[in-house]
């Protein structure tokens, strides 16, 4: 493929009109035909090796283990549970203080080497950094389990707060998931194992009002996690690099969200950091590729396709009360 910068320097040309006729119509629909009976082939396999093997179930003990956000909440509750499963676990945080007290009281809890970074996750040349003082401290070991947890829920309209704010978003949520994957995956590539779970949202595929930016972000987590399976496998690295996307609902997590939460009608009941973060761990071990959280969620899923309009209903109790009487 040509270099990027050379191919926006050239002027646009129109592509060459193609009249397809009977024969290339017959030879599309052929080569769908098979390529639906190679797929059903394979799901029939995947469901029968399911049904009389069960699902395999990885060890991860000894494995080193990098959360981002990992300081607080489901990120501090994920690095604890890895921990217990006795991986050794770096904590990268914006907030070194926290940071530095989890890593201390997980080495205190379970005895796996630990060690905490501060990093600006919306910083490539950080993560860059990030990677050299790994190889330093843990003698040259590189990581295994790669968990980009980091975010920012941003409960602003489109027309409140600074750009700046909306970029920061964006670069947290989404463009930092591209700077993480580009530094370690290389590493789990040539030593033919890996896994990386990202932390999306019911956001990515039920929006809701007045978080547009962290909806937006959350979406193109779950096309960033889609592209990067099908590129793993078009390179032959799935079968040794593993992805799991997470989409939970609603966690009790910062006193801020749920305070806003508590302002919203029709939510359900709240999940803990520990049962999500122990859903992962149990989703990584199992090699799931997706994990949507709670289970429940997923009638949201459904209805939000087969009744889009109800849905748009539903989705106007979620605006929290208060922010409804100030229209008003």
């Amino acid at each position: 493929m040509e270099n990027f910068d050379d191919f926006e320097k050239k002027s646009y040309q129109e592509g060459v009109e193609i009249k397809y006729g009977f024969a290339d119509y017959f030879s599309y629909f052929s080569k769908m035909f098979i390529f639906f009976v190679k797929i059903t082939f394979v799901m029939t396999q995947e469901i029968f090796e399911k049904i009389f093997y069960g699902t395999k179930v990885k060890n991860i003990h000894g494995q080193l283990a990098l959360v981002t956000g990992g300081a607080n909440g489901l990120g501090r509750a994920t690095s604890f549970r890895l921990a217990q499963e006795g991986c050794n676990v770096i904590i990268v945080d914006i907030n070194e203080e926290e940071a530095i007290r989890t890593a201390a009281a997980i080495s205190e809890r379970y005895g796996v080497k630990t060690k905490a970074y501060k990093v600006d996750v919306s910083n490539f040349d950080a993560f860059q950094e990030l990677k050299q003082n790994i190889s330093r401290d843990f003698d040259g070991q590189t990581i295994d389990i790669l968990i980009n947890n980091a975010g920012i829920l941003s409960a602003i309209s489109l027309n409140e707060g600074q750009h700046t704010q909306i970029q920061k978003v964006i670069d947290v949520n989404l463009t930092s998931h591209f700077w993480s994957v580009r530094t370690f995956l290389q590493d789990m590539i040539d030593k033919k194992r890996g896994h990386i779970v990202g932390i999306a949202s019911m956001g990515a595929k039920v929006s809701f009002p007045l978080a547009i930016s962290y909806c937006a972000t959350k979406s193109g987590l779950d096309g960033f996690y889609r592209a990067l399976q099908d590129e793993l496998c078009v390179e032959d690295h799935d079968e040794y690099i593993k992805l799991t996307c997470v989409y939970p609902s609603f966690i009790n997590t910062r006193k801020e969200l749920t305070d806003i939460l508590d302002q919203m009608e029709g939510v359900g009941p709240r999940m803990s950091p520990s049962y999500v973060a122990n859903e992962i761990v149990e989703a990584i071990k199992k090699e799931k590729i997706s994990l949507v959280l709670p289970l429940s969620a997923w009638l949201l899923l459904v209805s939000n396709f087969l009744t889009p309009k109800a849905m748009k209903l539903a989705k106007v109790q979620w605006v929290p009360v208060k922010r409804l009487k100030k229209k008003d």
